[in-house]
């Protein structure tokens, strides 16, 4: 799946106002940059909608900003979104590991205060949309019906390709480095990074062009 029909049906899923959405990726950083980019793109939805990232270190951050830095707990979190009075979309990054834990080791009162959430956001005035990331499928039963899951795949030849081009023109003028930018010898290197991350991909290519 391309980057472009994740993000189109990711704003369809938001659009229709699902409240918990869970993206399964090793690739978190490429995946709220395209939901960034999806919410500025009008052809998606026709006023931007503010952007909140979660994590245990940052606290919120909105649209890159940091706002509310103290909330440091996946609970108080949650209680900040239902809180919230006004749309938004809010990505908690770290949300997955208080929920992937053994089923006895899991916060009871966090699973309480999920279902509670989904109930407030079904029945808001405001459009809220929880998303939560992480690189495993792995949902506590009590919440199976709670979650709609997303995949956002790795990345295609096209997008590795682009990522390999990139940096090949950034480079283009260093004379240490070599360059074979043969169409045969790309499409070698791009079929060899088939099923690494970006940033992986990234690397193989520039150690590439030191050896």
């Amino acid at each position: 799946m391309s980057t472009k029909t994740f993000t189109s049906e990711l704003s369809s899923l938001i659009k229709a106002r699902f409240p918990l959405i869970y993206i399964v990726t090793w690739e978190e950083k490429r995946a709220i940059e395209s939901i960034h980019h999806m919410v500025a793109n009008k052809d998606y939805f026709s006023s931007p909608r503010k952007v909140w990232t979660w994590s245990v270190t940052q606290g919120f951050m909105c649209n890159g900003t940091p706002q509310q830095s103290d909330i440091k707990t996946s609970m108080r979190a949650l209680e900040f979104i239902d809180n919230h009075r006004s749309d938004g979309i809010f990505i908690l990054k770290d949300l997955y590991y208080d929920l992937s834990r053994p089923s006895h080791a899991i916060d009871q009162a966090l699973i309480r205060k999920l279902k509670d959430l989904v109930n407030s956001i079904k029945n808001d005035n405001f459009f809220k949309t929880v998303i939560m990331t992480g690189y495993d499928k792995f949902i506590p039963d009590d919440l199976q019906k709670e979650i709609h899951i997303k995949h956002f795949e790795l990345p295609d030849k096209e997008e590795i390709k682009e990522v390999l081009m990139t940096l090949v023109e950034q480079n283009m003028h260093n004379a240490k480095l070599k360059f074979d930018l043969s169409e045969e010898t790309i499409n070698k290197l791009c079929e060899t990074a088939s099923g690494l991350t970006l940033h992986e991909a990234e690397n193989a290519f520039a150690l590439s062009m030191v050896t």
